[in-house]
């Protein structure tokens, strides 16, 4: 197929933060610009106008009345809240002229999308949804509204995943292959996300503190911050820790607590900081897929701090800091503060970046 029509369909525009969800836009953005003429629609609560960025089209779709109403119908007929809420009519035309159709994760695919009978669709699962709203419902205290409403939502995308993930017509991406969907999926890849920082060497010089990068207000981060300052407080008072994500007002008022922690918001260059650091901490326990702070971490040559979870979702031997306990710590922490080791390490991650990224085969080029 000469120059195919290609659109992605995500919740994620070129204006969201370069975390998460954007850096897995990005990645699909990246691998399918070279293949054919590439536009990325949007939907959306409030009216955007469409915009070109580096020769991509973004469209974007406010809800209509109409799209309103087929979401209020959609929930009584038992659809996930989170999917319900994404459909937009308008998104029609544009698809019926589309030869691949790439929807980033589950919640933005819906079959009265009518796509060309010749063309190709993907569903960008990445991890399940509903896992994921499982592991944060667990979370929450035991009468949380929030948690209410996760338990809610992860059975019905539950019910969504296992109805989708049956149909023969349609191609699944996932994240990692240890994703519990996808066993059971017929035609499944995997596309990791790309590395998109250039590898800086990291000299041997730091400053006397460590990093976190990402949403604050998502569950699983939370309570790994939390966690690690309580830690840090016993290991040593005078260890600052640092916080790189937006953060709710009332996160921000439990956190004030910890008279190490600082939280700097959302920064669009975490270059100065990640680099400067003793290490990065990404010690979560209840999350899902694959973690895009420890690339930045590594990208950048410093130590990453992981949790088990955390380390066995990346692929061939990543050079990390497991996270055991405080008193495992404790004893290594001498390390973090050696030149001669952190050197060592540097290269490690730099060797392993390398070998990280050209181990990425894209599932779309066969297209």
């Amino acid at each position: 197929m000469n120059n195919p029509k290609i659109t992605i369909v995500s919740t994620f525009g070129n204006l969201n933060e370069s975390r998460g969800g954007r850096n897995r836009l990005d990645t699909l953005v990246l691998l399918n610009r070279k293949i054919g003429s590439l536009s990325v629609l949007v939907p959306t609560f409030f009216k955007k106008n469409p915009c070109a960025v580096d020769g991509i089209n973004y469209f974007f779709y406010n809800i209509t009345f109409t799209d309103l109403w087929n979401c209020f119908l959609k929930i009584l007929e038992g659809s996930p809240i989170s999917q319900a809420i994404f459909f937009r009519n308008k998104m029609q035309i544009e698809l019926s002229k589309s030869d691949i159709t790439i929807f980033h994760l589950i919640r933005t695919y819906d079959k009265r999308y009518k796509i060309p009978a010749k063309g190709k669709i993907y569903v960008d699962i990445c991890e399940s949804l509903s896992e994921n709203f499982k592991k944060r419902a667990s979370l929450l205290s035991r009468y949380s509204f929030k948690r209410f409403f996760y338990i809610f939502e992860a059975k019905r995308l539950e019910k969504l995943e296992n109805k989708i993930i049956k149909k023969r017509d349609l191609n699944f991406i996932f994240i990692t292959k240890k994703d519990k969907l996808f066993l059971k999926c017929s035609l499944a890849s995997v596309l990791p996300n790309l590395n998109l920082n250039n590898y800086i060497k990291n000299s041997t010089a730091f400053e006397n503190y460590f990093v976190f990068i990402g949403h604050v207000d998502y569950e699983p981060n939370f309570k790994a911050i939390v966690n690690f300052a309580y830690i840090l407080n016993r290991l040593d008072f005078n260890l600052k820790f640092r916080i790189i994500g937006r953060c709710s007002k009332r996160n921000e008022k439990f956190l004030s607590q910890f008279k190490n922690v600082s939280l700097e918001g959302y920064l669009d260059d975490v270059s100065h900081i990640i680099s400067n650091a003793i290490a990065g901490v990404a010690i979560i326990e209840n999350g899902t897929g694959l973690q895009n702070k420890v690339l930045d971490y590594i990208s950048y040559g410093i130590p990453a701090l992981v949790s088990l979870d955390v380390k066995s979702a990346f692929p061939g031997n990543l050079p990390c800091v497991e996270f055991e306990d405080f008193d495992h710590l404790q004893k290594f922490l001498p390390k973090l503060f050696d030149k001669k080791w952190r050197s060592d390490f540097s290269k490690k991650c730099s060797i392993y970046i390398n070998q990280y990224q050209s181990s990425i085969k894209n599932p779309f080029i066969t297209l």
